[in-house]
């Protein structure tokens, strides 16, 4: 982000015109969160069961408040859960917030009995 400001900070009496000052912000890493203009991207990691069944996804967001979100419905690989309004504030919107985009890590069983395949044989298309 370059901030460009038109006035002179100086108190110097030789200097008699503004002068332009260049300031450069650092964005930082965040250990959940990554960002996409005013959207926060955050992955969940959830099991293959309750990418199959649902589960609820528990989100700390940045000003520390517990957004237990309900996953209902089945989630595959590339799903990307949007939650409007729990981003950052849109410089381009006043008033209004980018959204929370939750992807998810499924992990899958190493291994998988034969009594346990069956029945999934049996339960699954």
């Amino acid at each position: 982000l370059l901030l460009f400001t038109p006035f002179s900070f100086s108190t110097s009496p030789f200097v008699s015109q503004p002068d332009n000052h260049v300031f450069q912000i650092k964005q930082s890493a965040h250990s959940h969160f990554s960002r996409d203009g005013a959207n926060l991207k955050f992955t969940a990691n959830i099991t293959l069961f309750e990418a199959l069944a649902g589960t609820v996804v528990t989100v700390t967001t940045l000003d520390g408040r517990k957004l237990n979100i309900p996953i209902d419905t089945v989630i595959s690989p590339g799903t990307v859960k949007v939650v409007p309004e729990e981003g950052l504030p849109d410089v381009d919107h006043p008033g209004k917030k980018g959204s929370l985009l939750i992807s998810f890590n499924i992990s899958f069983p190493e291994k998988v009995s034969m009594e346990a395949a069956q029945q999934l044989r049996k339960l699954l298309p």
